[in-house]
């Protein structure tokens, strides 16, 4: 930007020296200051007439309407800024627009040139570094690629073991159990029948309420009494109370139970 500037104000000055040396005012930094004022008003109406004018008229009929409009501007810029009459304003401004646009022709023929030069010469290089990385990396991609395709194959051969085990106890499983035989000693399994017959037929254990004379309550089963004392079922074996402590024990109903120490004065 500063370099077209300075640039710009160069060409300005030249064309001001070649047509208007004696009535124009040339100093460097102040046609530094209008040749910035050239590219805003250039740069606005552009915007602006792309704008307005886009839906309107085709691109090409805008490039040539915004050339004229920033001509007339350019010329009124230098007739008032520089001291100009109009004929010479048209002839600095005409010189500055066909410097600048060579300018632009001869920057961007240097730089095709030196693209197309170093093209060639990167196609020349061999072997060409980047052209080996990337070689490397996609030697590296193929090896990664077959790891994964053996582990997955590995992982469908154990799958398929997995499975062939679970059939095998599938049909295991299905498979009836064999029949006892007549012959066969039944006194175990007798013996382990009775058990749980003995088991099942002993009534449970009814739920009891045990109040204490400092006034607390116990809710458990009642395992066994002696004469001084109430045994009770606690987690994981059982616990006593002497009956000096108790109140009285009531059954889940309200009724006063067998183990309630009124029940011993009765009896």
């Amino acid at each position: 930007m500063l370099i077209g500037l300075f640039f710009n104000a160069l060409i300005l000055c030249f064309a001001l020296w070649l047509f208007a040396r004696h009535e124009a005012r040339m100093e460097f930094h102040y046609l530094v200051l209008v040749s910035l004022g050239i590219n805003i008003c250039a740069l606005l109406i552009t915007l602006w007439l792309g704008a307005v004018l886009s839906e309107i008229i085709p691109a090409p009929y805008i490039a040539l309407i915004s050339i004229g409009i920033i001509c007339i501007a350019g010329v009124w810029i230098l007739y008032k800024f520089c001291y100009v009459s109009i004929l010479q304003a048209v002839k600095v401004f005409v010189l500055f627009l066909v410097v600048r646009v060579l300018l632009t022709l001869g920057m961007a023929s240097m730089v095709g040139t030196a693209v197309r030069e170093t093209a060639e010469a990167v196609k020349k290089e061999t072997p060409f570094p980047l052209k080996q990385e990337v070689q490397k990396r996609a030697e590296y991609a193929k090896e990664r690629a077959a790891q994964a395709r053996e582990m997955a194959e590995q992982m469908r051969a154990r799958q398929e073991k997995l499975r062939a085990k679970a059939r095998k106890e599938l049909e295991l499983i299905k498979t009836p159990a064999p029949q006892i035989d007549a012959g066969t000693p039944k006194a175990g399994l007798q013996k382990e029948k009775r058990n749980i017959d003995k088991q099942e037929s002993a009534p449970a254990i009814p739920m009891v309420t045990i109040y204490t004379k400092a006034g607390d309550t116990i809710e458990t089963r009642i395992v066994d009494k002696t004469d001084k004392t109430l045994w009770y079922e606690v987690p994981g074996g059982k616990a006593g109370i002497s009956l000096k402590r108790v109140s009285k024990v009531l059954n889940q109903d309200g009724s006063i139970s067998k183990y309630s120490p009124q029940e011993n004065e009765k009896e």
